[in-house]
């Protein structure tokens, strides 16, 4: 009987230690629903640190799913910019936010492509992150689009 028990205590252990691999694509989703409707930078910032954390949890999670939260992440480290504008490492983060936005990766987001676009002929990292910076908001739809397309899978 004692065995059984150890066994039983043991399994649910695990139980608890296991990721939920849903939890990662409903963090994702809650913050489409969160700057669909509304959010301030700290609400944001502890909703995407908290996806994070569930989707570095879940080896299963969409690539889609991956793309709109590095969107939602980018987006949250450029509106802090504007927050922190005197921040003296504020700099170095956007080229690096810069850079991000210029790579690969952000080339099918139609509004960030025309943000850069309206920049000039080719505008530096730092100021591609300052526009950004101004409108976080470019990346969110491109967010809602990926996540829309997840679901739109049978």
């Amino acid at each position: 009987m004692k065995q059984m028990i150890a066994t039983i205590l043991f399994a649910l252990a695990v139980v608890a230690q296991t990721p939920e691999y849903g939890a990662a694509a409903n963090a994702i989703k809650a913050l489409r629903s969160v700057t669909t409707s509304g959010v301030q930078y700290r609400q944001l910032s502890d909703r995407v640190l908290e996806a994070r954390v569930k989707a570095d949890q879940d080896p299963t999670l969409d690539p889609k799913l991956k793309l709109a939260l590095k969107y939602y992440e980018i987006s949250e480290n450029a509106w802090n910019l504007r927050i922190a504008p005197r921040d003296p490492q504020n700099y170095a983060r956007s080229v690096v936010i810069g850079n991000k936005l210029l790579s690969a990766e952000y080339q099918t987001c139609k509004p960030i492509q025309e943000m850069i676009a309206s920049a000039g002929k080719k505008p530096s990292p730092s100021v591609v992150a300052q526009l950004l910076a101004q409108r976080p908001n470019l990346l969110w739809s491109c967010a809602a689009a990926l996540i829309a397309e997840t679901e739109a899978k049978p």
